[in-house]
């Protein structure tokens, strides 16, 4: 009897006849039947299931994401037929004969930090698109996955993507998953996404690990606004200009950054930026040597150079708020940008630009200095 049922947390489970979904008493169908309807939209974590056991397979429909068919005994593994569509046949709105786009995170260093679902996802589907095939079957082999696994990244994106545009509209279910943490965040896929909505085939994201929240979690700067601008240039000239864009930024902005250029990106920073300005470095993590330093922009270059196990790893830069600048700050400067013969709206743009203060409060002064 092939039952559709809500998995629940440990405790719910005792009374169904044992500690896994593969232990079941006589009670099961009934209870079962009983919480049919109640909760289906409440996401999987927390509930328990023995991913070892041996038993009938886990699937569930594509519109239905976050209930699970159940017959008999049950544990992650990939069924022989994975059960598409729901019992009227219908699997989602848009194209109704396509697959599903998952949109899969996975672990930013420790291997444990990976949900059920991610898993449960990654075993069922027909394939695996990542940036680095030897790198993400290092993941899949940890847990016994194993699925075919495509590659899609700078170099092939466009070719690849539609490969599996082909193969979605074709009904096959496609994982996407990144070298590390969430998809398409400074990497690979946004294409492959955007081609699936104009497709109409169904995108379903699943939530998990990101560098970036975990970073801000522990900086102690501000969250509730932020920018992440993504890696910075390598190039001395396109960084230093990048950065040029958040000399007055008044939120934390967020950055990537590699080992190899780290040195260089703090020294134009201690050259672009106040100072006093907070600037947090994280590295490695979630591993074993995971390191959130909270420093200035100044005293960041000399804390790097103190240890040269503090270069290692790829690093998340978090730097604060620009102090708001005073009249006192920017009225020299508009006053000698005026004089120059600069135009009053092009003065305020570039004083604004500069030391962070109100375009609008500068281009008033410069009206009333001119009345």
């Amino acid at each position: 009897m092939l039952l559709q049922i809500h998995l629940r947390r440990f405790a719910d489970f005792l009374p169904l006849g044992g500690v896994d979904t593969g232990c079941g008493t006589d009670l099961r169908p009934c209870l079962a039947t009983t919480h049919l309807d109640e909760n289906q939209l409440r996401a999987i974590a927390g509930d328990e299931v023995n991913l070892a056991i041996t038993g009938a397979k886990v699937v569930r429909y594509n519109d239905e994401p976050l209930r699970f068919q159940i017959g008999g005994g049950a544990s992650f593994a990939r069924p022989a037929a994975t059960q598409m569509g729901s019992k009227s046949g219908k699997k989602h709105e848009g194209n109704p004969m396509s697959g599903t786009l998952y949109i899969v995170a996975t672990p930013i260093g420790n291997l444990d930090d990976i949900s059920r679902r991610a898993l449960a996802t990654l075993q069922a589907a027909d394939i695996i698109a990542c940036e680095d095939t030897r790198h993400s079957r290092r993941l899949l082999d940890a847990y016994a996955i194993d699925r075919p696994l495509t590659a899609l990244h700078q170099h092939n994106e466009r070719g690849a993507a539609e490969a599996l545009i082909r193969r979605l509209q074709a009904g096959e279910n496609v994982a996407l998953v990144s070298d590390a943490g969430t998809p398409l965040v400074s990497d690979p896929g946004a294409l492959l996404t955007r081609l699936a909505h104009e497709a109409g085939i169904r995108i379903s994201p699943l939530p998990g690990a990101s560098s970036v929240i975990t970073a801000l979690s522990a900086s102690g700067l501000p969250a509730d606004r932020f920018t992440f601008a993504g890696f910075i240039p390598a190039k001395a000239g396109e960084r230093q200009r990048f950065l040029d864009d958040y000399r007055t930024a008044m939120h934390t902005t967020i950055f990537f950054e590699a080992p190899h250029r780290i040195s260089e990106t703090l020294a134009t920073m201690a050259g672009t930026f106040d100072g006093a300005r907070p600037l947090v470095i994280a590295r490695e993590l979630s591993k074993q040597f995971e390191q959130i330093a909270h420093l200035s922009v100044a005293t960041a270059p000399a804390w790097l150079a103190g240890d040269d196990n503090r270069r290692r790893g790829e690093f998340v830069l978090l730097l604060g708020a620009a102090v708001a600048q005073t009249t006192a700050d920017w009225q020299p400067l508009a006053d000698d940008l005026r004089d120059a013969g600069l135009a009053a709206k092009t003065t305020a743009a570039l004083v604004a630009k500069h030391t962070g203060a109100n375009k609008k409060a500068v281009y008033q002064y410069l009206l009333d200095r001119i009345g």
